[in-house]
């Protein structure tokens, strides 16, 4: 009955159409999200009460050339869940038994990006409609991005919007009790407004943009607090006499006019860096002055018609073109300052002045070729292609100098993890890309041993305790039945 059922449903469906795209049949039982606002927990999943919803497996999107490309990930790069607090599980290098297809479009790729507001989950999975090219020829852009919203049951699946060019940053935010996503494709601000699904453009011809980051779910160091204002930089018309400088620019997330948006400087040449909340970071280079970098509180500076008025009220933060990776330091009762990497080194600046290089031991051997997955209050998370780490960075900004060596705690230890930043973070569990581990033989069955395992090259989904005490476990569902719990 029930069968007949979904089929009914599915059928009265056929033809209807949504803003930008088909409702879908649910695919999934259905959960209730109780809680209030965005949750985002980092790239790769989401969790949802006891449900985690993550991307299954890892596909290399630029390798697609052809829809069947697309198509043939989709087997295993689907938007998928599981029941964490039943993961009936037969050992850690087994998929769980109930790992179910949410939404078979490609959601494990290098621009993944998730989250959950109220009862939808929003999701982004590269672009497979066919598009013109600059010969005005049709041809696929698997580098743009489509961003997709359905039910937690996979039921409404909507698509909101398509990119015409690559996203640079995205994020979700909040302001004034209203939700939105805005990115950076291309060199235009995008957003979205998610009570009514309309897209406007807020810039055109942007060379660099601040956009509050994405407030983390179960992190002190987020906030959804910010001034609602975006800040960007344009260049100036070829024939000004200031032409090799550029204006900056700022613009309401609420506006729905690009022409509202107001130039808020006009001197020297500003590329904008970073933001942590109203904590603008920017480079700005003059005639015959070497670049550096500056911060700026704009929140704190509300009536200045310009960036930054003649007090000059913005500080020096480094003197050097450019840092990236930059990230707030803060726990519930004290904010410590920011780390960033300059220079090919991970560095930090405090709050009371202090500031330097920081290098990171594993034992007595410097950890190198590193990823920083993610930085949660004061504790930052790190993997290479053998292990997950974490470190406390504290004692950095409480006791540091110049240089400073901090030991790295390792959560897991591993071979073939994905050299990557795509993870998710939910309080207890770092979520991360690996390969299909080799079993040892004392976790084989006698049966298993008498055939060859079969070869899965894909990079599944994996989590592990940051508590470094419960080793890892395989949560993909791999594309071969031996590794699947019976």
């Amino acid at each position: 009955m029930k069968k007949w059922a979904k089929m009914l449903c599915c059928f009265a469906l056929v033809g209807f159409m949504l803003v930008g795209g088909l409702a879908g049949c649910a695919t999934v039982s259905n959960i209730k999200n109780d809680y209030e606002g965005i949750i985002y927990n980092g790239t790769s999943a989401v969790r949802v009460g006891d449900y985690l919803y993550f991307a299954n497996a890892y596909s290399d999107s630029g390798s697609f050339t052809k829809d069947s490309d697309y198509t043939n990930a989709t087997k295993n790069s689907y938007l998928a869940r599981v029941n964490l607090e039943n993961l009936d599980a037969k050992n850690p290098y087994f998929s769980p038994k109930k790992v179910e297809n949410v939404s078979s479009e490609v959601t494990g790729f290098g621009d993944s990006f998730m989250f959950v507001l109220g009862q939808n989950i929003y999701y982004a999975t590269p672009n497979r409609q066919m598009m013109k090219n600059d010969s005005g020829q049709s041809a696929y852009f698997f580098n743009y991005t489509t961003i997709f919203k359905s039910g937690l049951n996979g039921d409404g699946k909507t698509k909101l919007y398509t990119t015409s060019d690559e996203i640079s940053q995205i994020e979700a935010l909040k302001f004034e009790d209203k939700y939105y996503i805005v990115m950076l494709a291309g060199q235009k601000i995008i957003k979205i407004d998610l009570k009514s699904n309309k897209v406007t453009t807020l810039a055109e011809n942007v060379t660099s943009v601040a956009i509050p980051k994405t407030c983390r779910t179960n992190a002190n160091n987020s906030t959804l607090d910010w001034n609602g204002q975006i800040y960007f930089t344009t260049a100036r018309d070829s024939e000004s006499a200031l032409k090799d400088t550029n204006l900056l620019k700022k613009i309401g997330i609420n506006e729905t006019d690009p022409q509202k948006a107001e130039t808020v400087y006009t001197q020297g040449n500003v590329t904008l860096i970073s933001r942590e909340q109203d904590v603008i970071f920017f480079s700005e280079s003059k005639t015959n002055i070497e670049s550096a970098v500056y911060k700026l509180d704009v929140k704190a500076n509300p009536n200045s018609s310009d960036f930054y008025d003649a007090a000059k009220k913005k500080q020096l933060f480094f003197s050097g073109s450019t840092v990236t990776d930059l990230t707030h330091i803060a726990t519930k009762s004290v904010d410590y300052g920011y780390i960033y990497t300059a220079n090919s080194s991970l560095r930090y600046s405090s709050n009371n002045g202090k500031s330097g290089k920081i290098t990171l031991m594993l034992n007595d051997t410097e950890l190198s070729s590193y990823k920083t997955l993610c930085v949660i209050d004061r504790i930052i998370y790190l993997s290479t292609t053998s292990g997950i780490y974490s470190a406390d960075l504290s004692n950095v900004f409480i006791n540091g100098g110049a240089n400073v060596q901090i030991k790295c705690k390792e959560i897991v230890s591993m071979t073939g993890i994905a050299d990557n930043n795509l993870h998710a973070f939910d309080g207890k569990y770092i979520y991360f890309y690996a390969s299909l581990q080799t079993i040892p033989d004392e976790s084989q069955d006698e049966s298993e041993n008498e055939t060859e395992e079969e070869t899965d090259d894909n990079l599944y989904l994996y989590r592990a305790n940051i508590s470094g005490d419960e080793g890892f476990q395989l949560l993909g569902l791999t594309a071969i039945s031996s590794r699947h719990t019976k």
